[in-house]
């Protein structure tokens, strides 16, 4: 779970997993958050089996560093005013290609 305020994450058992450093994505050339909790916090925890799986020693994920962005459209596009603007583009601009590509037309100019 994400705290904003502070920017660090809480594992199920409730401790901390804390921003590390920014870094580039090699494959898809975008910017992430590393968050990484250490090896000592992980070593007692009743669910680290299940957590970290056979060989790992330590919580390691990313997250895009542009999350803020991804919440707030998520956030737009599930409100009534979203989910009514995509209805209205689904039944207005995208069976357009849809029908260009059906039924095509020659221009003669």
């Amino acid at each position: 779970m994400y705290v904003k305020g502070e920017d660090h994450c809480l594992c199920p058992q409730g401790k901390v997993v804390p921003f590390t450093k920014v870094i580039g994505d090699y494959r898809t050339g975008t910017k992430k958050k590393e968050y990484r909790a250490r090896k000592h916090v992980c070593v007692d925890c009743p669910v680290r089996a299940r957590c970290l799986g056979k060989s790992a020693q330590e919580k390691k994920f990313g997250v895009t560093y542009y999350r803020g962005e991804y919440e707030r459209n998520n956030k737009w596009v599930n409100s009534p005013l979203g989910r009514y603007m995509k209805a209205k583009k689904q039944s207005t601009v995208e069976p357009v290609p849809g029908t260009l590509k059906t039924y095509p037309f020659s221009y003669r100019g």
